[in-house]
């Protein structure tokens, strides 16, 4: 963070009753960089979301940033961000690409979600965020902090059984439909893959496809309720978006796979067939299916199953309408 171009930050750390050395890095870097952060810390571990209570009520300054740990930022990543904010006043955020530095401490650059950069009006975005995770990190986005209630209706701070995972995304959503978004093809973000990464709870258990499927019908009711000139549209994309997120559960499949975790991988193929049962007649699921269904693991050693086209993305797509190019 201290690296960034943009010189005109505050860090809000909130230390929540950690057991590691994080306090104490943290305090060196107050006294290394003067006036450039603001300290908290915890007695006792609130949770995740009480925390981020704490840090967010700090907020002074006009562009806000979650850093999540996992995660690194390209040195001008702010300095852009904030730029085509000031530029486009009526924005509410910046969204960027990504790469991964994968677990052998190798950069792999993905193809970016959309092929230009670009401002997205509603409710184009917010249509595809029933069938996609757009910014998997939460660290891709920079956003505006809101000076009214009335300027952006999220409910960043009710609880739920999505939120502790998705509580970003159902935010993104809420303030796509309703305000320009930038997005930057660009990857101003590293995402650092490992053994002790908190997403590996949400994939483990499934949460990741379980979660973003459930969301489609929270969505639909928000829609139903704030914006219902938009209902026909959203209620037309539910069938493509549950096969979409049935998709999503068999490059999890393939995924896994990849690394062996045979019982996970069966349990992610047989949710894409529970929640999209025509997926059962598709090329991808037949594969994967028969290769899983191999007795022995030197038999499926032996199998040829070629999956590298449901392990990343390697195309990228045109913005949804209406868009306008940067």
């Amino acid at each position: 963070m201290m690296a960034q171009t943009y010189e005109n930050i505050e860090v809000l750390f909130s230390d929540n009753a950690s057991t590691d050395n994080s306090w104490e890095i943290a305090q060196k870097f107050d006294k290394k960089y003067p006036n450039k952060f603001s300290l908290a810390k915890n007695r006792r571990n609130m949770g995740g979301h009480p925390n981020f209570k704490i840090w967010f009520s700090q907020l002074e300054g006009e562009y806000r940033l979650t850093l999540s740990s996992d995660d690194r930022l390209e040195p001008n990543f702010i300095e852009k961000a904030v730029n085509h904010l000031e530029k486009h006043r009526d924005c509410a955020f910046v969204m960027v690409h990504r790469s991964i530095i994968d677990q052998k401490n190798e950069l792999c650059i993905e193809a970016p979600f959309f092929n230009q950069d670009c401002i997205l009006y509603p409710p184009g975005l917010s249509l595809l965020y029933l069938k996609a995770t757009i910014n998997p990190s939460m660290s891709q986005i920079l956003y505006r902090v809101p000076r009214s209630p009335h300027n952006i209706r999220a409910p960043l701070y009710e609880d739920g059984p999505l939120r502790q995972f998705f509580r970003h995304r159902i935010y993104d959503f809420y303030i796509s439909l309703e305000n320009p978004i930038i997005y930057l093809k660009e990857p101003l973000l590293q995402h650092r893959e490992h053994q002790e990464n908190h997403a590996r709870y949400a994939e483990e258990n499934l949460l990741d496809v379980l979660g973003a499927y459930s969301l489609i019908f929270e969505f639909i009711e928000y829609v139903r309720v704030r914006k219902p000139s938009y209902l026909d549209l959203f209620e037309k994309q539910i069938s493509s978006a549950i096969e979409k997120h049935a998709e999503t559960a068999l490059r999890y499949s393939a995924r896994f796979i990849e690394k062996k975790n045979y019982d996970l991988a069966f349990r992610y193929a047989q949710l894409s067939l529970s929640i999209a049962p025509q997926l059962r007649h598709s090329k991808s699921y037949k594969e994967i299916f028969d290769y899983l269904s191999a007795a022995t693991e030197d038999k499926k050693n032996t199998e040829q199953l070629n999956i590298t086209h449901l392990l990343t993305r390697t195309i990228s797509y045109d913005p949804p309408d209406p868009f306008s190019p940067l």
